[in-house]
């Protein structure tokens, strides 16, 4: 089976270290030296002292620095980095592929790190004539580009032990996923619709990041040109006949809300229209095309999302009332919860007990397991629990937590 091989090919190389080195020599002062061979093929060398004021271009580097604890040594971002929350509140350089050297020097970095998607070239080569070390990341949208990714920003901010943990638990959504999707006996049409913030409504085609994820999740892309980006049509969005149309949720924000998406160009004359299959809601547009750290994730929720005959994992309550503000807090850090505000302990339903497990948490498997009082309440009954009991809904690897302000009747 083609997805099968797809997804062992895969498997097998996130588990094989990177072909960049990393060194740590120390110098006359025994200072730590970190030696990267970049996706340039340039050797580039980095100081603890260079990680002190980190620019980073590039929504996946982005969300990786934040996953490897350098979240407080970025001063800067470029637009596309949206995730996790707390990147809104750092000022921007503006885009990785129209850079200009002026305002990402303004803000005086010890290191800039980027992609190879990141340009013009020129720009990137008078930052380093100026002596500033320019990390350049593998930008390859598969399982394996992502792991690549991973360990080359890793390796040169010296926490590859913690790339590797990421990594694995990449690995093991994936592998889920795969068990999952070898359930099934269709594959249904997926349209994938997307909006940039410079770019207008398109379709992603087979050269595409967006191809990518449909074949690691097992569907059909409806759409059989071989570009990567096709400009919107009626009459291109009536003949795909998609059964689930896929797009990002900043996407839907582009253009007004759901209803004004609804009413795009063929959008409304789709099966997956009239059968309410537009799939949208928690899928910001780096979780679903970033190839970040987060990719798992996406393949395990997507797999649950376009796959309707799946069986549903099974929910536990769990009350949390001690560990409720240690919990939220590693939410917060997670960026998968904004704001609670809380004056009582609440209940929260979850698939299992994995889905309250962060990679940076302080609460122990037994104080989860501590935490669970009732188990077993199929997902259909979610449908009963009123709409105001719900304070927050988290996306997790495995399922969405629904955070309630009580226990459903």
């Amino acid at each position: 089976m083609i997805y099968r091989n797809l997804l062992l090919c895969a498997l097998l190389i996130l588990t094989v270290s990177a072909s960049f080195a990393q060194d740590e020599i120390p110098d006359d002062s025994d200072q730590i030296v970190y030696t990267v061979v970049d996706a340039f093929g340039d050797t580039v060398t980095i100081t603890p002292t260079d990680l002190e004021r980190i620019i980073s271009i590039g929504g996946a580097v982005t969300e990786i620095l934040y996953d490897l604890g350098m979240g407080d040594n970025i001063i800067a971002v470029d637009v596309s980095s949206i995730y996790p929350p707390q990147t809104a509140d750092l000022p921007t350089v503006g885009y990785l592929r129209f850079l200009s050297a002026e305002p990402v020097l303004s803000y005086e970095p010890s290191l800039i790190i980027t992609t190879e998607d990141a340009g013009p070239v020129d720009t990137l080569r008078l930052i380093q004539s100026v002596g500033i070390p320019v990390l350049i990341v593998p930008a390859e949208d598969t399982p394996e580009g992502a792991a690549e990714k991973i360990r080359t920003v890793a390796a040169g901010v010296g926490k590859s032990d913690e790339a590797e943990a990421i990594i694995e638990a990449m690995r093991r959504d994936i592998e889920r996923a795969q068990a999952l999707v070898e359930m099934v006996e269709t594959r249904p049409r997926v349209l994938f619709v997307f909006a940039g913030s410079n770019i207008a409504l398109g379709v992603l085609g087979r050269a595409s990041g967006g191809h990518q994820m449909l074949e690691l999740v097992n569907v059909e892309n409806a759409i059989t040109i071989e570009d990567g980006y096709i400009p919107l049509t009626a009459e291109a969005i009536v003949a795909a006949a998609p059964d689930i149309i896929l797009t990002t949720s900043l996407s839907v924000e582009r253009v007004g809300g759901v209803e004004n998406f609804l009413n795009l160009p063929g959008i409304s004359l789709t099966p997956a229209a009239q059968n309410g299959r537009i799939v949208y809601e928690q899928m910001d547009d780096l979780f679903l095309l970033g190839f970040t750290p987060r990719l798992g994730d996406a393949i395990l929720n997507l797999t649950y999302l376009l796959h309707e005959d799946l069986p549903r994992p099974a929910y536990a309550v769990v009350r949390l009332s001690p560990a409720l503000e240690q919990f939220e807090a590693q939410l917060r850090r997670a960026g998968q919860l904004e704001a609670l505000d809380i004056d009582e302990p609440l209940t929260v339903l979850a698939p299992n007990n994995d889905a309250l497990t962060l990679a940076d948490t302080e609460l122990s498997a037994s104080e989860l397991s501590a935490l669970i009082l009732q188990g077993a309440i199929p997902p259909q009954e979610m449908t009963a629990v009123p709409a105001d009991m719900i304070e927050a809904v988290i996306s997790t690897a495995n399922g969405y937590v629904y955070i309630l302000n009580g226990l459903p009747e």
